[in-house]
């Protein structure tokens, strides 16, 4: 049966949090299918807005709340499916109760969303080697790990960060993916290949701005499972307001910065310029800003900057027509970093 509860009061949710977490710590075991888990996942993603939706920001290694600590333990799926791949070394945890949910069209004992969410790992993964990031930090067992729940409608998944490792800036984690049947498959796979690359940028540097972070996740993403609906919504959000700069720190803005990449003129020189700006955020130093860092490192290996890719961006949208919901016709800047230019912006702009 698909996991469900009656939602409590704030006073009793904070209870059962702390009853959970005070049980043997916060070691999962089964209570990752209890209620509190759910509670603590739902009133997690309202806190920050991300309800029905990725709520990987809210678990960064700085989260410290009650809810973030219980989510960051790892769900225990005992006599559930497992799906397993040697290259690379990755394994799929089906959690006990909705293994007997997902179907099995082929009948070979092994659910259909865990063979997909092991091929569009593997995928994922493939892509990043080719621009040249490495894979996912080992947490100890030599193998990536993915956690399919039944999260209902409270959110398609996350990437939960455990641990830096020193002596560079990256940190180790594991994935936790909305498997539920009324998850479509296509919405499935795209949550899957996005949480796998959070994994990959986290060992880079697990504490990236989210401005870069975010679009370069989606950018992923939509490598491996193809443009959607929720991308072309990341860059309606971020061309509507473009007023906020591109150091947003608003997750649901910063994925439509992913229109720098998509500017460029080709996918090799976005994985390009992916790998640079990352790989320069490892190495970065204390005293330097991610932004400087990455201007930085995509003018020294591609020959623009983060300005170039802004106005590339501006005049593509404007070429194919977009045009924002929100009026904004007066707004003669770029909705990144406040850069003026001659582009005039908003729907007014480029309607006759």
């Amino acid at each position: 049966m698909p996991l469900s509860f009656d939602r409590p009061s704030p006073t009793t949710a904070r209870l059962l949090l702390a009853v959970a977490l005070v049980i043997g710590g916060v070691a999962p075991a089964a209570r990752a299918q209890a209620p509190a888990y759910l509670q603590a996942l739902e009133s997690l993603a309202e806190e920050q807005g991300l309800i029905g939706d990725d709520i990987s920001p809210a678990l960064t290694l700085d989260a410290a709340s009650a809810e973030a600590r219980l989510l960051r333990a790892r769900p225990t799926c005992e006599h559930g499916i497992e799906v397993a791949i040697s290259e690379p070394a990755l394994r799929v945890h089906v959690q006990p109760e909705l293994s007997r949910l997902l179907r099995d069209v082929d009948r070979d004992g092994v659910a259909d969303r865990a063979a997909l969410a092991a091929r569009i790992a593997q995928r994922t993964l493939n892509i990043c080697r080719r621009s040249g990031l490495a894979p996912p930090l080992d947490d100890g067992d030599g193998e990536l790990d993915i956690y399919l729940l039944d999260l209902g409608d409270r959110a398609r998944g996350f990437a939960a960060l455990e641990q830096a490792v020193g002596p560079g800036r990256g940190a180790f984690g594991f994935a936790v993916v909305n498997a539920s049947p009324r998850e479509s498959d296509p919405d499935f796979a795209a949550m899957v290949a996005r949480l796998v690359a959070r994994l990959v940028f986290a060992a880079i540097d697990a504490r990236a701005p989210s401005w870069w972070l975010e679009p370069s996740a989606l950018w992923v993403q939509t490598r491996v499972s193809g443009p959607s609906l929720e991308s072309e919504r990341a860059l309606a959000a971020r061309w509507n307001h473009p007023e906020v700069g591109l150091t947003t720190s608003d997750p649901l803005l910063a994925r439509g910065n992913v229109g720098l990449l998509w500017s460029m003129d080709s996918p090799t020189s976005a994985s390009r310029a992916l790998s640079a700006g990352w790989k320069a955020l490892a190495r970065r130093d204390p005293d330097t800003s991610p932004l400087a860092t990455i201007n930085r490192a995509l003018t020294a290996s591609l020959g623009v900057g983060l300005l170039d890719l802004q106005q590339r961006a501006a005049a593509m949208q404007l070429a194919t027509g977009f045009a924002p919901a929100r009026l904004a016709g007066d707004i003669e800047t770029l909705p990144v970093m406040g850069a003026s230019t001659s582009l005039p912006m908003g729907p007014g702009a480029h309607r006759q």
